[in-house]
C-alpha cells in the first residue's frame, strides 16, 4: 500500500506473514502475534485507532527472536530507540499514544492490512518501495520470477556501465 512506509531507509524484509487484528485502543494481539512468532516470520498488524502498536521494547523482544520485521496499519512510536536498534518497521502513522492490553482480536487468522489482505504464512516483502504480500500458494512461482528478473536486470546494469541506452535493453 502507498501509504505503509518504512522507518528506516535502506532495509529489506522478506518472510512469512504472522497477521494480528488490534481492537481499538488495544495491542494485545500484536503482543501475541510477537510471542507466536518464529525466527524469520514478519508481524502484519491491523490496528485501527489502536494506539501505539511497536515500540522499543516489542522491538528488542522481536530482535532477541530473530525476527524479520513488522508491518503496521496504524501508530508505532518510539522512533528515535527503533533507528538506533535498526527496527525493520513499516507503519502508516507515527504517535505517542499508548494502548492497553486487554481488548478483543485476531491472531493468525485472515486481516486487510492497509486494504490488502493478508494470510497466515502468506510472503510479505518490503523495502524502501513500501509493503507486498504473496499468496502463500504463488510464492514459489513469484520468487522464482523475481529471481530470473533480477539476474536479467543485472546483465543490464553491466551493459548500461558499459554505455548502452537502457531503451535498448528490452
Amino acid at each position: 500500500d502507498r501509504n505503509t512506509r518504512p522507518l528506516i531507509a535502506g532495509l529489506r524484509v522478506a518472510g512469512p506473514a504472522v497477521p494480528a487484528y488490534c481492537s481499538p485502543g488495544d495491542n494485545l494481539m500484536m503482543h501475541r502475534a510477537l510471542y507466536l512468532a518464529r525466527k524469520g516470520d514478519v508481524l502484519v498488524v491491523q490496528a485501527p485507532n489502536a494506539g501505539a502498536q511497536w515500540g522499543d521494547m516489542a522491538a528488542l523482544y522481536a530482535k532477541g527472536k530473530g525476527l524479520e520485521g513488522i508491518v503496521v496499519d496504524g501508530h508505532i512510536r518510539d522512533t528515535n530507540e527503533l533507528m538506533e536498534l535498526r527496527s525493520p518497521v513499516w507503519a502508516t502513522l507515527v504517535g505517542p499514544s499508548s494502548p492497553q492490553k486487554a481488548g478483543h482480536g485476531l491472531v493468525n487468522a485472515p486481516i486487510v492490512c492497509a486494504g490488502v489482505r493478508g494470510e497466515p504464512g502468506d510472503l510479505v516483502v518490503a523495502d524502501g518501495d513500501g509493503v507486498i504480500v504473496v499468496p502463500r500458494a504463488e510464492a514459489p512461482d513469484v520468487v522464482a520470477r523475481a529471481r530470473s528478473r533480477m539476474e536479467r536486470e543485472e546483465a543490464h546494469r553491466k551493459e548500461i556501465a558499459a554505455g548502452k541506452h537502457p531503451w535498448f535493453l528490452h
